[in-house]
């Protein structure tokens, strides 16, 4: 059995690694102590306390948050492949079996959610308010850029910009939240699992050469948007390619992960299909090949991770 926080082979429940850091370093079964109330239709959160007798339920907003949802396991996957191939800020997060063995998420993220962002039509007008509220902004449009590319990669759309939030530090200045409730919404069924889009990078960017000829985006779009936020090009190009560079480190993390195996499948499926989205090009007739691409040799037999 793997470490039911970052799959760690042999693993009895949860590693040291992960008591520490979501726990504190308390021994805590990987199996909720009580049970959640029935009849909620899934997808409830409640609030949860932990004492030096375990878990238990919480009578306010405490420290840690479960979801009980069929979308347990894609969640706790999507947030691993952030926070440990991609290392953007995500809160510590596991996964807990239920008394009729299904899954639910835990997030350790009470103290570390701020206040949302104020809601933008495009990612680009979410920078600008990075840009007025973040003292420090450069870095923070990094990290803002690095999630929204991140996001269409692992087919987050139901991440729009108004998912971002900023939390206050003790100094009195504001930064962004670590991420949160990141997820593979092509593996539901709802309508935001259809758009294969996500949020709209920026003003006009369905008018855009690349959009206008594939209806989705591209790498060049990208590039857009990172110049919208007035991120350093090198610096911009560093970030893309760190992001289309780790194919073999998210595959293994899907075949480790607690995903059933149809499903495991449909997540690399979705998951190369956008790689190969990016390695697209326009004909030479309507704009020249971008000038920073990432091609993978790609097999499809890839698609069916062991």
């Amino acid at each position: 059995m793997n470490c039911y926080g970052c799959y760690k082979p042999d693993v009895p429940g949860y590693c040291v690694s992960c008591r520490k850091n979501v726990w504190d370093g308390a021994r805590v079964s990987a199996i909720l102590p009580f049970d959640l109330p029935s009849g909620d239709g899934g997808g409830a959160i409640y609030d949860v306390q932990l004492t030096k007798n375990g878990l238990s339920p919480a009578d306010r907003a405490g420290e840690y948050r479960l979801k009980r949802s069929a979308g347990s396991a894609n969640e706790h996957l999507t947030m691993q492949i952030a926070g440990r191939v991609f290392g953007i800020r995500t809160v510590p997060n596991v996964l807990m079996v239920l008394r009729d063995g299904a899954y639910a998420y835990i997030s350790r993220d009470g103290q570390q959610r701020g206040r949302p962002l104020i809601t933008a039509a495009c990612c680009d007008e979410t920078g600008q308010v990075i840009r007025k509220y973040v003292a420090a902004y450069p870095p923070a449009l990094e990290a803002y850029f690095q999630v929204v590319l991140f996001n269409y990669l692992i087919s987050n759309e139901a991440t729009g910009t108004s998912h971002f939030s900023l939390m206050q530090t003790a100094m009195g200045d504001h930064i962004l939240s670590p991420c949160y409730g990141l997820s593979n919404t092509g593996l539901g069924s709802g309508p935001e699992a259809a758009t294969g889009t996500g949020p709209r990078l920026y003003k006009g960017c369905e008018m855009s050469a690349f959009f206008m000829q594939y209806g989705f985006y591209g790498l060049s779009d990208f590039r857009v948007l990172a110049d919208m936020l007035g991120l350093v090009p090198a610096r911009r190009d560093r970030i893309i390619a760190r992001l289309l560079s780790a194919k073999e480190d998210v595959l293994a993390l899907i075949r480790q992960s607690f995903l059933h195996g149809e499903a495991k499948k449909k997540y690399a499926s979705i998951y190369l299909s956008r790689l190969e989205r990016m390695g697209l090009s326009l004909a030479p007739t309507v704009v020249a090949r971008p000038r920073v691409v990432v091609i993978y040799p790609f097999n499809r037999e890839e698609r069916l991770p062991e």
